[in-house]
């Protein structure tokens, strides 16, 4: 504590009127008295006079005094670390290269941006230059960074670690280290008291990161992160658009959806509760006209998550009950009326909103019932005698139905088809095929018991792949007889074994239902879905076609 400018005339200082002694003035009065040099304490003229009280013990009054000016001394100590200093991060050197960062954002922009329209080329580009300076610019790019690089189908050439510290590495490893990094940085700044919109995507970049990284706690925190952020910053609100600036104003309601939508996904994959409604109006195609990509496909995607309200949530949640036949069929219905007959948008986005649409459909079902029930039908038709009959619809047509709709579900293509099919298989001479019921024949061969009961073959993810991307459309696969008046089944051989002894069977189990690039994906096996109205999709490389 500083000392008093003067000392009074003929007053005791603070610590010894509190030790009731005779305060020794040094010199003029401007020193510290000869008590409080010799205890070691500041010697302050602060205490307002009081009357004199009982004598206590001096020695513990010392104590007392030493101990509050120490803590007191600490208590300014933490209070300057804890304020701003002039260089309040220090990013990692040799971490990254412009190079890098290049390679990344183009891969956003080229793969991602479509679905996830939330950054402006010459934002981008303003944000690089200063994240040399800046800690909140530095988070957001290498959150990108690394976001980008756990993607399976971005690769690194060798050269672009040329003058790095790091050593040369795959895509995968490095994305995890700038991850670490954009964590450590953001430790050191307060960016939740005064957030702004960056801070908002680099937490949903983070998570986006932890989810393709399977840490789906991590991955969720984060998610609920940005979302509150995004209530901070008033982003439910009509009102926080109405800035002179269209294009900012656009990505800021575009990241509302965007946050919107994926909460949405999250919470019926992981059986989360909702923080974000739509209280906000949709993006526009008009709004932003430098925009040169088709965002018809995300307007789309919005559409299709908007039915899933908190009643639905909560039901599905187990929080709530009464769900009615009359509300599903009001919810399928909403559902079929998400998407027009006609999609105008790209290619990819087609492919992947029939999917979603096709997900969503089929999420009030359990899929593990569903795979008792075949399992159980399997066992009782190896048993009886059927006779095979072109003409009626007998037991092998509902296990042909229910192959193939858990097949299309999420998770049965990876897990439940593979055990399925292996069932049948060892129970095909006793179960009779028809002309219009056959089942495809799994080869067993490169394939395990352990392979098949614990799920974890290796998928492949070539660079052409995605069957892994962060937010992964499901299986490219038909619902065999769903009842949908668009959809009809087109029989194509099963897709041949790889290297590695699966049949690829699809994306993983927690892909989330949208994405960009499809190009690598597998069919299920046997399947591929056509839908009679628009689009046809002929061999593995899922080519597009239109009826005009």
């Amino acid at each position: 504590m500083p000392e008093s400018p003067t000392a009074p005339n003929k007053r005791a200082c603070d610590a010894c009127h509190r030790r009731k002694v005779k305060c020794i003035c040094i010199g003029d009065g401007t020193r510290p008295c000869k008590n409080c040099t010799s205890a070691g304490l500041a010697c302050t003229y602060n205490t307002v006079p009081q009357k004199k009280g009982p004598k206590g013990s001096r020695a513990k009054v010392i104590s007392e005094l030493r101990e509050k000016q120490r803590q007191s001394q600490l208590v300014v100590a933490h209070l300057h670390n804890l304020q701003p200093q002039s260089a309040p991060y220090l990013p990692r050197k040799g971490l990254i290269s412009i190079d890098m960062i290049t390679i990344c954002v183009e891969y956003f922009f080229l793969h991602l941006y479509s679905t996830q329209p939330v950054l402006q080329r010459t934002k981008v580009g303003e944000t690089i230059g200063r994240m040399e300076t800046d800690a909140e610019a530095y988070c957001l790019v290498m959150s990108l960074c690394a976001y980008m690089m756990i993607q399976p189908n971005l690769a690194l050439p060798a050269s672009a670690f040329d003058g790095l510290e790091v050593p040369p590495q795959s895509s995968f490893l490095l994305g995890q280290l700038l991850l670490k990094e954009t964590v450590r940085v953001r430790k050191c700044y307060d960016y939740v008291e005064n957030p702004t919109v960056w801070t908002v995507i680099t937490s949903f970049f983070i998570f986006g990161s932890n989810f393709c990284l399977d840490r789906h706690n991590t991955a969720w925190f984060h998610l609920r992160e940005a979302t509150t952020l995004a209530h901070v910053l008033g982003m439910h609100e009509e009102s926080a658009y109405l800035m002179t600036d269209v294009i900012e104003s656009s990505r800021w309601r575009r990241l509302y959806w965007l946050l919107f939508v994926t909460e949405r996904a999250y919470a019926l994959q992981k059986r989360r509760p909702l923080t974000l409604y739509a209280t906000i109006n949709l993006p526009t195609l008009e709004e932003d006209p430098s925009e040169t990509v088709e965002l018809n496909g995300f307007l789309h995607l919005v559409n299709l998550f908007r039915p899933f309200d908190d009643t639905f949530v909560g039901i599905w949640n187990k929080a709530k009950s009464g769900c009615t036949t009359q509300y599903l069929a009001q919810l399928q219905q909403q559902l079929s009326d998400a998407l027009p007959v006609y999609l105008n948008s790209t290619e990819s986005q087609a492919v992947d909103l029939r999917c979603s649409q096709q997900w969503l459909r089929t999420m009030p079902l359990q899929i593990e019932k569903l795979f008792d029930v075949a399992c159980t039908l399997t066992d009782v038709m190896s048993c009886v005698p059927i006779e095979p009959d072109n003409f009626s619809f007998g037991p092998q047509h509902y296990l042909h139905q229910l192959t193939t709709l858990i097949s299309t579900l999420r998770g049965g293509q990876q897990r439940y088809t593979p055990l399925l099919l292996a069932k049948i298989s060892l129970g095909t001479p006793s179960i009779p095929s028809t002309p219009t019921c056959s089942f495809p024949a799994l080869s067993l061969t490169s394939l395990t018991a352990e392979d098949l009961y614990d799920g974890s073959q290796e998928q492949s993810s070539g660079p052409e792949s995605c069957a892994s991307t962060s937010f992964g459309s499901p299986p490219l696969s038909a619902p065999a007889t769903f009842g949908f008046r668009d959809m009809e089944i087109v029989r194509s051989p099963p897709p041949p074994l790889s290297a590695s002894g699966s049949a690829g069977f699809g994306l993983a189990e927690c892909s989330l239902p949208f994405t960009t690039d499809l190009a690598g994906s597998a069919t299920a096996p046997g399947h591929y879905f056509q839908d009679v109205a628009m689009d046809r999709f002929s061999g593995a490389g899922l080519k597009y076609e239109s009826d005009g």
